[in-house]
């Protein structure tokens, strides 16, 4: 069977793509892994995107697959694309879900606030919790500063350029939710067409959350 590669979103883990996994073993071999930083493993504290990018090569060649396909979710899309913009022939067909493709500092500005530890945990005690479990109670507020940093080199100097994806040649499928409040239509249309081999596929009543979404209509991402 054709190996595929799962790759979580930000402030996530392995973990959070088990169900996706789930529906996937049919048809693929199942591989994924945990980013820098993230559930189990550590990090220096200098997280980026081009440390994950390298993160997934390092992955392909020590476990000796061959153009695996992947899904990404949300940052885990952005880091396959990265990857796919200097080594594009590690991988094969790229399936992203939620993955945000403006990096102007109008848009950085607007997500800034999701990644100040203080503000979760006061406003969204729920979700502080859960971060601690997965990454840890000493460590997941570090984590989320740390994003929030990665988050401010991407919009500066590490974002993929219009014309690094016009040379990205594997067939890719740009997947969003029409109830992404996160990530837009425009905004993936526009990259889109800059993409030689690929297109975009609306997802109706999906939101950004992963954990919120209808696992068969994200499916449908693969047909």
């Amino acid at each position: 069977m054709k190996d595929i590669l799962l790759l979580h979103g930000a402030l996530g883990s392995k973990e959070q793509m088990n169900p996706i996994a789930e529906l996937l073993k049919t048809d693929y071999n199942i591989h994924s892994f945990n980013f820098e930083g993230h559930g189990s493993f550590s990090s220096n504290g200098d997280l980026s995107m081009t440390l994950f990018a390298n993160s997934i090569k390092k992955y392909i060649t020590d476990n000796g697959l061959n153009k695996p396909d992947v899904f990404g979710y949300s940052m885990g899309g952005y880091a396959a694309l990265k990857l796919a913009s200097f080594e594009s022939e590690l991988l094969g067909k790229i399936v992203t879900l939620g993955t945000k493709l403006d990096w102007s500092e109008e848009s950085l500005n607007k997500m800034m606030g999701m990644f100040n530890p203080e503000v979760i945990e006061a406003k969204v005690p729920k979700l502080a919790m859960g971060l601690a479990k997965v990454h840890g109670e000493d460590r997941w507020k570090s984590l989320v500063t740390e994003t929030g940093e990665m988050l401010k080199s991407l919009s500066s100097t590490e974002f993929i350029k219009d014309e690094e994806f016009a040379k990205i040649e594997n067939q890719i499928v740009l997947g969003i939710g029409d109830k992404d409040v996160t990530v837009s239509v425009s905004e993936t249309k526009r990259v889109n067409d800059f993409l030689p081999n690929s297109k975009i596929q609306v997802l109706k009543d999906v939101p950004h959350e992963l954990h919120k979404a209808d696992l068969n209509v994200v499916m449908s991402l693969f047909d």
